[in-house]
């Protein structure tokens, strides 16, 4: 979950949906579909990036998927995904809900078994999760999310070794 700034709008995850607290009877509202049908074992972690050059509230959600469980790799859902996410107005120029435009979606590496922690600014995310894989398993990614958009996992990306450690260079 996550409380956008300003405190009227909540957010919620699985699928993504959010609730406006100004609201006499707040009621939840799809933002962003669920993304992997009938799949309760996905981890859904998120964080914003407020547009404090835009007119009316504007800000970027950095949305991770991980699954759980996985017997077969599967890239499809073990995702990060960037949205635009806009308020809508009525006739009188009044908030009355969210909007989501899809920016980028890619890949994380099938190392990550879990992400605990997010934060976006600008085309940069940085993501915390356990890797399994390495001895050392608590790793710090930074990642271009612009270059990295599309189906591959062959995206340039930074590793800070350990995650609370120096920079340790680049990871392809």
């Amino acid at each position: 979950m996550h409380m956008v700034e300003g405190g009227r709008w909540f957010l919620v995850a699985s699928d993504i949906s959010y609730f406006d607290l100004e609201a006499s009877d707040p009621t939840e509202t799809t933002l962003i579909p669920e993304q992997f049908q009938g799949k309760s074992s996905t981890k859904v972690t998120m964080a914003t990036d407020f547009d404090s050059d835009a007119s009316f509230l504007t800000f970027n959600l950095v949305v991770s998927y991980c699954l759980i469980v996985r017997p077969v790799p599967d890239f499809k859902e073990h995702r990060i995904q960037i949205w635009k996410v806009s308020l809508t107005l009525d006739d009188h120029q009044r908030g009355v809900g969210l909007a989501a435009e899809h920016l980028a979606s890619f890949p994380q590496e099938l190392s990550i078994r879990r992400v605990w922690a997010l934060s976006l600014r600008g085309s940069h995310l940085a993501l915390s999760g356990f890797c399994s894989e390495y001895d050392e398993p608590q790793r710090t990614f930074v990642i271009d999310w612009k270059r990295a958009d599309g189906d591959s996992t062959n995206y340039s990306r930074r590793l800070l070794h350990p995650c609370y450690g120096p920079v340790c260079g680049y990871f392809i």
